[in-house]
């Protein structure tokens, strides 16, 4: 169990160790759970064998009796008209179904703790982003604190650049909030320090692909044919059904100096009348109906799901080319600031200024493609293998 446990999470590139061992535990005992139920099922065509016995005395006028008596009774069906295969398969089906499972609930506790990652990782370029753009209010109000003495501007001005920079300080403390927020949550999940847990860039999947290996519709496809092995073998309750019984024991009797061992046996065959039969039948068929629909609208909302990321990944990448235009822009103004500064016509502050801002847009290109990888991973959740 641990092998494949290691196996799909290394197919994920997430080391078996890094998760929390309750977390995998209680993923693993709910499979053998439901593993154990389905062999259940599968034996449950069979009878138990029961063992009884029993003392009785009787006493008539003047005569008294004794009677001892130890017997085995059988009663087991041999023949349900295919109701006993149909259970045997449908044992089957459930166990594929609790794999599924336990593949699924595997594969999501990966991606919460992949995307946890991402999100830390999204707030540190983020406070790294907040750094320069508070240096920048630092010379602005440097800047506009001389223009004050020197009487160019009006109080309003610099208490204004003053304010902005205290808001900007203040957006860092919550996204501190924001970060000591996610590092609980993936300690929840993992044993592991988010700085140490690698996350392998992930690319689209195509349409057929993500509908093909969807585990969310591979499990609705299982359950509709459970529900349709239910069909049959509600429908054959009340067909024929074959069964042996016997009854083998030993008697002590005082009253007629019996001691002997006894046996009967036979072969029963019967059909059930039920007043409810057909209204049962019915309510199979609408079962197995309901999961037919199930399935396609599940199959529709995985399909929106698709189109839905595809939308949000065209418009992370329009934002992350506007973004490579304003690097351009301003790797050309801080060249030309640059020699401008040279020239003694703009001051430090202005150099700095500038190259505070292009750091700062360099780091929102890192954080956009992070928003796009958290993407990604969320549309890889139901997925049984995660594309490389």
């Amino acid at each position: 169990m641990k092998n494949s446990i290691l196996i799909l999470c290394l197919a994920l590139g997430l080391n078996a160790q890094s998760i929390k061992d309750n977390k995998l535990q209680e993923i693993e005992e709910n499979k053998n759970k439901s593993t154990l139920e389905s062999s259940l099922l599968k034996d449950s065509w069979i009878n138990p064998i029961n063992i009884s016995a029993d003392s009785t005395k009787n006493k008539s006028g003047n005569s008294k009796s004794t009677s001892n008596k130890i017997y085995l009774d059988i009663n087991q069906d041999i023949f349900r008209s295919g109701g006993i295969l149909y259970t045997i398969q449908k044992a089957k089906l459930q166990k594929d179904l609790a794999l599924q499972n336990y593949d699924l609930n595997l594969n999501s506790l990966n991606i919460d703790i992949y995307k946890l990652v991402l999100q830390l990782n999204k707030i540190d370029y983020q406070i790294e982003k907040q750094d320069y753009l508070i240096k920048n209010k630092s010379l602005e109000i440097d800047k506009k604190q001389a223009q004050y003495i020197n009487g160019v501007i009006s109080i309003e001005d610099l208490d204004s650049a003053i304010i902005e920079k205290n808001d900007l300080e203040n957006q860092i403390e919550d996204l501190k909030t924001s970060k000591d927020d996610y590092e609980k949550q993936l300690k929840n999940l993992s044993t592991t320090s988010y700085k140490k847990i690698l996350v392998n860039k992930l690319e689209v999947i195509n349409l057929k692909s993500f509908l093909d290996n969807n585990k969310t519709l591979i499990i609705e496809n299982l359950n509709s044919e459970i529900s349709q092995k239910d069909l049959s073998i509600t429908n054959t309750n009340y067909l024929p059904k074959v069964s042996l019984f016997s009854q083998i024991g030993y008697e002590d009797n005082n009253t007629n100096d019996i001691n002997d061992d006894y046996y009967n046996y036979g072969v029963r065959v019967s059909i059930p009348l039920d007043f409810n039969m057909n209204k049962n039948k019915q309510i199979s068929k609408i079962n197995y109906k309901l999961s037919k629909i199930k399935g396609n609208i599940k199959k529709d909302d995985e399909i929106n799901k698709y189109e839905a990321t595809l939308k949000s990944l065209k418009r992370i990448d329009n934002k992350i080319k506007n973004s490579q235009k304003s690097i351009k822009n301003y790797e050309n103004i801080y060249k030309l600031t640059q020699g401008l500064y040279e020239g003694l016509l703009k001051t430090k502050q202005d150099l700095l200024t500038i190259e505070n801002r292009l750091k700062s847009s360099k780091l929102d290109i890192n954080i956009l493609k992070i928003d796009k990888q958290i993407s990604i991973y969320e549309l890889h959740r139901n997925i049984s293998i995660v594309m490389q």
